[in-house]
């Protein structure tokens, strides 16, 4: 490779490092987002519609074990399965998914996440270019081969 294809390989190469950077960095921000949310949830008070006090059952429990289609509840004993177990789970994954909802809301308010994903998006554009003039580059040089007669 001549030393002009080195350095226009280069370019795309950094141009999608400089762009890989960037995504770090944006999740880096959603993670602190997400440990804020997380963390503020544990104290007490913090989330009062995501935790009762401990032990206490949800609106709808009496609901947990029934199929999709409302019919009667699984026999736990027949199916091996706790159903307090399933309630407890249910909830955690339930406060995961609002959690995870309120660290993304949390984070696209921010305007450092904005700017940085601002950002992002022209480093996107210019990697595509760069690629795109890479390419460019190498189909013409591709068709100079051909049109030069080799002896």
């Amino acid at each position: 490779m001549n030393e002009y294809n080195g350095k226009r390989f280069d370019r795309t190469q950094e141009a999608w490092s400089a762009l890989a950077d960037q995504f770090t960095e944006i999740a880096h921000q959603f993670r602190e987002h997400y440990h804020r949310v997380t963390v503020g949830a544990g104290e007490a008070g913090a989330h009062p519609a995501d935790a009762g006090p401990a032990g206490a059952e949800p609106a709808g429990a009496d609901k947990v074990g029934t199929d999709l289609v409302g019919a009667a509840p699984v026999d736990a004993d027949v199916a091996g399965v706790d159903p307090a177990g399933i309630d407890a789970a249910g909830r955690r994954v339930g406060k995961a998914v609002k959690d995870a909802a309120r660290a993304i809301e949390n984070a696209l308010g921010d305007p450092r996440v904005r700017q940085d994903s601002a950002e992002a998006g022209s480093t996107l554009l210019r990697a595509v270019g760069a690629t795109l003039s890479e390419l460019g580059a190498a189909i013409q040089r591709e068709a100079d081969d051909k049109r030069t007669p080799h002896p």
